[in-house]
């Protein structure tokens, strides 16, 4: 990984953890319990659901001539709940049917996001990217609101066609899949692991697929394999 990046994410985890020697850390290697606390900490948590709603509003437009057939997406590296949720909401606000495929190297994660909590304190941020999308539904037709307004949950169900593995998606076997998307994970690898990623990608991607980034995230592969789509929201396809 970056180094600067992994330095500042392994000081916050162990301070998570309450690990605060150096002879330590071999006993949180040793134990899988501990080691995927480690995992967890060590991975980007987001902060909203529906970040940048110009993103979605650009998916939309670009995957509208496939709707009546199944959409094959992947997420290979899930840090939270915001993008899954926002992703299922999606497909179902606009008419979409998909399969989703998700790794994440947290089980922790996963098993959260299987829960189908949604931090409250985020709710009026979530509503607000929502309505800005512009998908001409209502926000509150997927997410509900306990009476004592203390917690929010997507509704029962929406994840019935996402597949989970708890596996780092650079060791998959190259799949084909009509969609990716891989929102500012990249800017934490550094040039080996950018090398690996962009064979993980491409192998990966339907030859008429989508693969979407974070902002400023395509040059990081230094990759001529990549046409931009819609270079402002970051989606791209293959180049054949």
């Amino acid at each position: 990984f970056n180094t600067s990046f992994l330095r500042r994410r392994l000081l916050y985890s162990f301070d998570k953890m309450l690990v605060h020697k150096a002879s330590e850390i071999d006993a949180v290697l040793a134990d899988k319990q501990k080691t995927d606390a480690l995992l967890y900490h060590m991975l980007v948590a987001g902060t909203e659901m529906f970040r940048d709603p110009g993103f979605w509003r650009s998916l939309n437009k670009q995957l509208s001539s496939r709707k009546g057939t199944q959409i094959r997406i992947w997420l290979p590296e899930l840090t939270n709940c915001y993008e899954l949720y926002s992703l299922v909401i999606f497909l179902e606000s606009n008419g979409y049917d998909a399969v989703i495929t998700v790794n994440s190297s947290s089980q922790k994660v996963i098993d959260e996001v299987k829960s189908l909590q949604i931090p409250i304190a985020t709710d009026e941020l979530n509503r607000s990217n929502f309505e800005r999308t512009e998908f001409n539904t209502n926000y509150s037709d997927y997410v509900e609101i306990n009476e004592e307004k203390t917690q929010a949950t997507l509704r029962y169900g929406m994840l019935s066609k996402v597949t989970f593995k708890n596996r780092w998606f650079m060791n998959e076997l190259p799949g084909k899949y009509d969609l990716i998307i891989m929102r500012n994970v990249l800017l934490a690898y550094n040039k080996p692991l950018h090398e690996r990623a962009v064979g993980v990608l491409v192998g990966s991607l339907d030859s008429k697929g989508l693969l979407a980034l974070g902002i400023k995230e395509l040059p990081l592969l230094k990759t001529t394999m990549f046409s931009a789509i819609d270079a402002t929201e970051s989606i791209y396809g293959r180049m054949n």
